[in-house]
């Protein structure tokens, strides 16, 4: 690889010198990486019994797609009670608006807060039914599922989602290249297989290791064919 790289610099320079121009000593390169652009283990933040598992490794899926759920038909009742409750508390302060005079403020007061309550038990379940129904965080493709309806789920992970849409490429550099990165805004990617392209940098980290001596730059990729995460590659700052 060093070889390599060595002998493109030396032949820019001949090249360069053959036509009178001068050329800058090109960025070294280092192995690279591609992962997912978002990779998650979802989760449910209540435990309880898994009810129903909707998806299966390999689906696509969109943010906010339920993906499995808790058992749910116990706060769905008490929604259904809480609801009925509230059409009759709402009955009530109908028929004491129109009595007029005849009830006291005080007996209004206590309907109308009886409403309010109702309606804010009813709020606070459906919150409570929305935590048992566990939705996808962002788009992706499920590459695992780790439990089993009628499994318990306690913090435990349940599957395994992933965006591929775009590729995340991450290398480590020298420190001496930390300059090429200074003002880059691309980095050449050269794939395994010999393609390669221009990366949008994302990110370069403001300090040294100070046990390796480099500095992390990830970069961004639209997807592409024979592009796959856990593929290696090459990358350098792009001049």
């Amino acid at each position: 690889m060093t070889c390599s790289v060595l002998h493109g610099a030396l032949s820019r320079w001949a090249t360069a010198a053959l036509l009178g121009t001068t050329v800058t000593a090109a960025s070294a390169s280092s192995d690279c990486l591609l992962r997912p652009y978002k990779q998650t283990r979802v989760s449910s933040d209540v435990s309880g019994v898994l009810y129903a598992l909707n998806v299966e490794r390999g689906d696509r899926v969109r943010a906010g797609d339920p993906l499995a759920s808790l058992h749910t038909g116990i706060v769905q009742a008490r929604i259904q009670s809480r609801t009925i409750d509230l059409e009759f508390n709402r009955r009530e302060a109908e028929r004491s608006e129109m009595a007029g005079a005849a009830v006291t403020d005080a007996e209004n007061d206590k309907l109308a807060t009886a409403v309010l309550t109702a309606q804010a038990e009813i709020n606070e379940l459906q919150a409570e039914l929305e935590r048992l129904v566990i939705t996808a965080p962002h788009n992706g493709v499920v590459v695992d599922v780790l439990v089993n309806e009628g499994e318990q789920v306690s913090e435990s992970h349940i599957l395994e989602l992933a965006d591929v849409s775009q590729l995340r490429v991450e290398a480590n550099f020298d420190a001496s290249e930390y300059g090429a990165f200074s003002n880059a805004r691309n980095m050449r990617v050269e794939h395994d297989n010999g393609d390669s392209l221009q990366a949008r940098i994302e990110f370069v980290e403001p300090m040294i290791d100070a046990a390796s001596n480099t500095f992390r730059v990830t970069a961004l990729v639209k997807a592409r064919d024979g592009w796959l995460a856990g593929q290696g590659c090459i990358a350098a700052a792009a001049p």
